[in-house]
This record gives C-alpha cells, structure tokens and sequence, in this order.
C-alpha cells in the first residue's frame, strides 16, 4: 500500500508502507494545490503553484517522467480519467485533466 501527501510547505511525501519507503520531493519555491493517481495507481500528478505539472512513475518509486506546463493561469485541480471510461472504449491509456484559475479545463495525453 501507498500513501502521499502534500503540503503548502512545498514537500510531495511518498510512503510504501510494506517496504518501508519514503521518498520526499522538494519543489523549492511553489506550493502543492492537488495531488491526483491515477485509477491503475502506476502514475502520479500534482498541480503547483507556478502552474506547472510535475508527472511521476508510481511504479519506479516516484520516478520523475515529465512536466506539463500552463502556460496562462494557476492550475487548481488535476485529475486522471476514470479506469471504467478507459475499458469501456478499449484503451490502454488514461487522460489526465486539470482546471485553471480561469475555469478552463483541459485535457492531456
């Protein structure tokens, strides 16, 4: 089992309870608004303040894969498309969605 959390204090905390694991991510300067796995817990994403989206691999101990970056207005919120959306179309891969500041919803692949 995994848990995560994140705080105003710029920390992303990743705990593997079995293995007795923590891994902590520091963004230096920007707060964490939401952080968001995926429905088949094998990725990671969280919104910061500088609107950006760091991206992690759960599967690697939070190995870091990339960032999407907003390049207009604070993002609030990201989260990863539901897994009964996925199988209902037949895919293999998941969106992940995110709202700005400006209620402006957008979606990534």
């Amino acid at each position: 089992k995994e848990f995560v959390s994140g705080s105003q204090e710029k920390v992303l905390s990743f705990f593997e309870i079995k293995k007795k694991f923590c891994k902590l991510v520091n963004f230096n300067n920007y707060k964490i608004n939401q952080i968001s796995i995926s429905p088949s817990n094998t990725m990671l994403a969280c919104c910061l303040e500088d609107s950006k989206i760091p991206i992690f691999s759960i599967d690697f101990n939070l190995f870091f894969q990339n960032f999407l970056l907003e390049k207009q207005k604070k993002i609030w919120t990201v989260l990863w498309e539901p897994k009964k959306i996925v199988r209902a179309q037949k895919r293999d891969f998941q969106f992940l969605l995110s709202c700005s500041k400006d209620f402006i919803v957008k979606i990534w692949n």
